[in-house]
């Protein structure tokens, strides 16, 4: 089994003319993808999720959120639950670019009426 692990982005448009008949348009944004990071994955479930239970239920990550896990993936905070070997320093920029990206997405976009950032992970069966 492994785990394939995304970031995303939500974002509820609003029509600039009010006579528009068309409804508001939900828009879906990809920031990034890992597959096994679990020092990651442990980390936001931990902090964020439901202790208890671990699903691949869709977290809600808002800016305080985002800016706390990018303080541990920079300072090297995040727990240590697979082998150092399978973090690599190029992983750790990958990763801090994605939250980057996603933190940078909520500060702007001024014509979203509503936007979000949602951390979800998937079981998958590798021995395919």
């Amino acid at each position: 089994m492994g785990l394939d692990m995304c970031l995303m982005g939500e974002r509820l448009i609003r029509r600039v003319d009010p006579k528009d008949a068309l409804p508001p348009e939900w828009t879906t944004r990809l920031f990034g993808r890992w597959w096994d990071h679990l020092n990651l994955h442990e980390f936001i479930m931990g902090h964020f999720g439901d202790e208890t239970k671990d699903e691949c239920q869709r977290i809600g990550l808002d800016l305080p959120h985002l800016m706390e896990i990018l303080e541990a993936v920079e300072k090297d905070k995040l727990p240590l639950i697979e082998r150092p070997e399978k973090s690599s320093p190029k992983q750790k920029q990958r990763t801090i670019g994605i939250f980057k990206k996603a933190k940078e997405w909520l500060l702007t976009e001024p014509n979203a009426v509503q936007k979000s950032v949602y951390y979800q992970a998937s079981r998958v069966d590798d021995a395919g």
